[in-house]
């Protein structure tokens, strides 16, 4: 688990600069579940294994696609725009490009994970994303507090 927060802390440092097993098909709390909550597509078993993480922040109107390893990554940075209900239009101000991500979050218990999100719409990160109850972002302003939340979400 070590790892994984070490990782995960690389990627929001960043910032700086599942075989469904049934479960409630309920989706957690929040008018858009998709937002404030760390998600991944697998969570790594070695130091160079890519696994990737999508975050929306809301209130800072701010998201990012990230695709690493411990070693290597890949990021890029959105601004949020637009959210609704299932969907969150963010823009990108590297290549100016806008677009329409549609979520849909559903209980699992998949991988060990409570949440599975079905991401579409988008040109980056993947399509399957997952999520455990206690890895919500909550009240975290600014980049530095994001990468302490995450080190504590993860451990």
């Amino acid at each position: 688990m070590k790892k994984l927060a070490a990782v995960a802390l690389v990627a929001v440092g960043v910032v700086s600069v599942w075989q469904l097993r049934g479960g409630d098909d309920a989706p957690p709390d929040s008018s858009n579940p998709v937002l404030d909550r760390i998600w991944v597509d697998k969570l790594p078993t070695t130091e160079r294994e890519t696994f990737n993480i999508f975050v929306v922040l809301e209130d800072d109107e701010f998201g990012v696609f990230d695709s690493r390893s411990m070693w290597k990554g890949h990021f890029e940075f959105f601004k949020v725009k637009d959210v609704k209900q299932g969907h969150v239009r963010i823009h990108y101000p590297q290549t100016g490009e806008t677009e329409t991500l549609h979520g849909k979050v559903r209980r699992c218990s998949e991988r060990d994970f409570d949440y599975c999100l079905e991401l579409t719409g988008g040109s980056r990160g993947v399509t399957r994303y997952f999520s455990k109850e206690e890895w919500v972002i909550d009240g975290v302003h600014g980049q530095a507090a994001l990468a302490t939340r995450v080190d504590q979400l993860v451990r």
